[in-house]
């Protein structure tokens, strides 16, 4: 059987699509402001919507990159929370203390004010399903404290 080689170059570059049907749902990270009496904010996205599309990024998006990097922090830590809850929260260069300074980041970014306290918490949500909670973290400074 004998095959041109333009079709077969033509095959090389265009790319297959079906390695796409069978996503599944991705983890976010919420997080909930605790206020002063005490009581448990609305939970949030901690990410927000990235910038408009431009013929830049492509070439030159910090930004992007590091949303990606964060986004798969989150993925990694739900993955080893499901399987197995963290005990040792202060672990130095654990899952656990990377995804506390990613929120405290991230919370700075809203620019909440008066924020002294929160929670975050990883879940996944399925289209049709009840979201599942993966871990909500205990109650946090939103300024970590320095010695």
């Amino acid at each position: 059987m004998s095959t041109s080689p333009w079709l077969v170059a033509l095959k090389l570059f265009l790319p297959s699509w079906n390695f796409f049907n069978d996503f599944t749902a991705v983890p976010t990270m919420e997080f909930a402001v605790i206020g002063v009496a005490g009581a448990l904010g609305e939970w949030r996205p901690l990410f927000r919507a990235g910038a408009a599309p431009s013929p830049w990024r492509v070439v030159f998006n910090p930004q992007g990159n590091l949303d990606l990097l964060e986004q798969t922090l989150v993925e990694r830590a739900a993955e080893e929370f499901r399987a197995e809850p963290p005990r040792e929260m202060d672990a130095p260069g654990g899952t656990y203390p990377a995804l506390v300074r990613l929120a405290r980041r991230r919370l700075t970014q809203f620019g909440l004010p008066g924020a002294g306290s929160f929670r975050f918490r990883l879940v996944l949500r399925e289209p049709g399903l009840a979201p599942e909670v993966i871990f909500t973290s205990p109650v946090l400074a939103a300024r970590e404290a320095r010695p």
